[in-house]
């Protein structure tokens, strides 16, 4: 098992065909390295575990896959354990891999083709999967989360947030930044939101379940809107549905329905086919 002494956060680069990296950040002075097959009776994979190299330079640590793809079209998987200091950045554009990280990082860059991603804590996150579910506890710098096919699951998020589904659910816990979401096929779902959200669906449901204030623009052109509006905030509306068989709902009270230049939240809402709920939080 590789170990290397490192007092403080390193700088981990992922260059990988196949397999699924673990990685724990600790209070250690130490990173520690272990690349094992995914299958210890294959073959294949005891070989890509050989030729797997694992470098430590000027605070980087670089792990990349020897290339070795078969007649087939497939390689060698392998197993990868790090454990290295709190606060430290990883960055990787692997191939059919998925991450884990337990412990806090400073930012993390991950792009897979094929793989789940699944953080504990980071500051600055950019997250792209192209097939995989994608999940983050919390986020404390912002970030940018793309799924091709795949959930996607965010606690906390502090500062900014871009997230974009093309097949499948997105579901937010709590954002203080400006919130951008899209899904072709999908649920969006903020429990609450501190600002401005931008949410545009074309198959599937909206749901803020605590706006704060700003400015909400939901658009899904098949699906029920639904927005919580958190007391004492007053509330400009603009809430539609081009659906005969629709409604709108607003239990808001008109007393709590202000002008557009007085209020603290703008709701503006549009289905093509569903409903539009706005009430209290």
């Amino acid at each position: 098992m590789p170990s290397f002494v490192t007092p403080g956060p390193i700088r981990v680069s992922l260059k990988l065909s196949q397999g699924t990296v673990r990685i724990t950040a600790n209070t250690s002075a130490e990173t520690f390295v272990e690349v094992t097959p995914t299958k210890a009776g294959s073959d294949a994979d005891r070989k890509a575990a050989e030729q797997t190299r694992v470098e430590f330079s000027d605070g980087e640590l670089l792990i990349r896959s020897a290339r070795q793809r078969s007649v087939f079209g497939g390689s060698g998987s392998v197993e990868v354990t790090v454990a290295l200091p709190a606060g430290s950045r990883v960055s990787g554009d692997c191939e059919m891999v998925a991450l884990q990280a337990k412990g806090g990082l400073d930012s993390c860059e991950f792009t897979t083709e094929y793989g789940e991603v699944r953080l504990e804590r980071a500051g600055r996150v950019q997250l792209d999967s192209g097939l995989g579910d994608i999940e983050v506890d919390d986020i404390t710098g912002g970030a940018s989360v793309r799924a091709g096919s795949g959930a996607i699951r965010l606690g906390t998020v502090a500062g900014p947030l871009t997230v974009n589904s093309s097949n499948g659910a997105i579901r937010v816990q709590e954002v203080t930044g400006p919130l951008t979401a899209a899904s072709a096929n999908g649920h969006v779902a903020v429990d609450v939101a501190h600002t401005d959200v931008t949410a545009r669906v074309s198959k599937g449901d909206i749901r803020v379940g605590e706006a704060v204030r700003g400015r909400m623009e939901l658009i899904t052109s098949a699906g029920e809107i639904e927005v919580g509006v958190r007391r004492p905030a007053t509330a400009w509306l603009d809430v539609r549905t081009r659906d005969k068989t629709g409604t709108v709902h607003n239990s808001l009270g008109d007393a709590e329905t202000f002008d557009r230049s007085g209020a603290d939240l703008e709701v503006h809402a549009l289905t093509s086919s569903g409903d539009v709920l706005v009430h209290h939080a």
